[in-house]
């Protein structure tokens, strides 16, 4: 950590973690994805008191609960899990308040972060992809994944194959059907969407692309 009398903060701090939560997203039907992943790897937090950059390469551990909603109809918005405070006006004032005068305008400067996932899925984790209400896809299975999440843009990216061992699908209509389908092993997982422009889908990878409505199909 680098600093010149505590302003001009820099820092990168490194670590190898072992069993350690490195997300923890409480649920809401809103987000497009949410839970607790617990992780052993390399974690790289860098940055400075605007940008803030963590990228986590690891493979998941047991405990792990990942969800992923497809079903949610707006973008994905920011997750509280890190707040960026500013300096306390009261610290920054002069010792005679006189020379502070009440035309003196402050502005706010925006923040950055991008939080990238990167690593081996263990059949230790659940991961849930909610399709719907009741509708969704639950399993255990193995791959190599990445996530990446950009704030303010709300920009995200996921990319990656993933082989399931277990599992099931859930479908409903309504009241009126109800299934419940058993996944068999080294089933697999693909997306395509119905609107490119808002959501987009080349090489695995699902990008927002701009507000509003898509469906992200799971095959």
């Amino acid at each position: 950590v680098w600093h010149e009398n505590f302003l001009d903060i820099t820092y990168d701090l490194k670590a190898q973690a072992n069993n350690m939560m490195v997300m923890n997203l409480p649920a809401d039907q809103q987000s497009l994805f949410y839970g607790q992943v617990y992780g052993t790897g390399d974690v790289h937090i860098h940055g400075d008191e605007i940008n803030c950059y963590i990228d986590v390469n690891a493979k998941t551990e047991a405990k792990t609960k990942f969800y992923l909603n497809v079903n949610s109809a707006s973008k994905a918005t920011s997750s509280n899990f890190i707040n960026f405070v500013q300096p306390s006006k009261e610290a920054q004032k002069p010792e005679d308040s006189s020379l502070s005068t009440n035309n003196q305008s402050t502005s706010t400067p925006k923040t950055y972060l991008r939080l990238s996932l990167q690593g081996e899925v263990t059949p230790e984790a659940d991961i849930n992809i909610k399709l719907g209400a009741d509708d969704g896809i639950k399993g255990r299975g193995e791959g190599n994944l990445k996530l990446v999440y950009e704030d303010p843009s709300e920009h995200i990216q996921m990319q990656g194959d993933y082989t399931l061992q277990s599992g099931k699908f859930d479908f409903s209509i309504g009241n009126i059907v109800r299934r419940n389908f058993t996944i068999r092993e080294g089933s697999k997982i693909t997306w395509t969407s119905d609107n490119e422009l808002i959501a987009s889908v080349k090489n695995g990878i699902v990008t927002a692309e701009a507000p509003g409505p898509a469906t992200i199909t799971a095959t």
